[in-house]
């Protein structure tokens, strides 16, 4: 499996992109910023294994403008350039989040387009398969409504192991703040308990920033969740 993570724009976000070395589909999670730099990520990929790169999905972990503020110019650009008519998706109770992408943004005095339309809303525990990737989604609200980590399961076909994109629910040592509109403490540590701490100690954890981690890690050591 091919996966490059890599933080963009002020926020250091985060931004993921996996394909499958097999089928060259591939999926973008958390495009926040700096459309450009993504894309020099895509074409180093598409170089390295000599085919074309065709992306499927753009998964949001969450609709706050740091991981939603690049979607609209990198499926433009994926149209434009590759004729990839990426799939944009999130979970359906962020949506009022989402479409306030602009209000969101000058609050920081910064500049969004109106953001495309969704293309489709998570189901509940809903499977996604993209090439030979196969990704589960979990809903975990508490920092939004609409929070989901994407949990990517193990193939030792195209030596993938178990990972978990937690975005700014799970982070090393913290938590998500719950302090914005939507956000709950209660919530936050519950969807933590019940849906992400029943993973296996070893399955590798990518948050919306910083460092990666571990479940078994966290589910010891995490001073917010223990």
């Amino acid at each position: 499996m091919i996966s490059v993570s890599f933080p963009v724009g002020t926020f250091q976000c985060n931004c993921h992109i996996l394909v499958c070395p097999l089928t060259g589909q591939g999926v973008i999670i958390d495009p926040g910023d700096e459309p450009k730099k993504i894309q020099q990520v895509l074409n180093r990929i598409a170089l390295d294994l000599d085919k074309k790169v065709s992306i499927k999905f753009i998964f949001h972990t969450h609709a706050h403008f740091d991981h939603i503020g690049a979607t609209r110019p990198v499926k433009e650009a994926l149209l434009r350039d590759h004729g990839d008519d990426a799939c944009i998706c999130l979970h359906r109770s962020d949506k009022r989040l989402y479409d306030f992408l602009r209000l969101q943004g000058a609050v920081l005095l910064r500049r969004y387009k109106k953001p495309l339309p969704v293309d489709r809303f998570y189901e509940a525990d809903e499977v996604i398969n993209v090439g030979k990737l196969t990704f589960s989604v979990r809903h975990t609200p508490g920092h939004t409504r609409g929070s989901v980590c994407l949990l990517l399961h193990e193939n030792s076909d195209i030596q993938c192991q178990q990972i978990l994109f937690s975005g700014d629910t799970l982070f090393q040592n913290g938590v998500g703040r719950t302090d914005l509109p939507g956000g709950s403490t209660e919530a936050l540590v519950k969807s933590i308990r019940d849906r992400l701490f029943v993973l296996d100690d070893d399955t590798v954890v990518y948050p919306g920033h910083g460092a990666k981690t571990f479940i078994g890690y966290e589910r010891r050591n995490n001073p917010f969740v223990r």
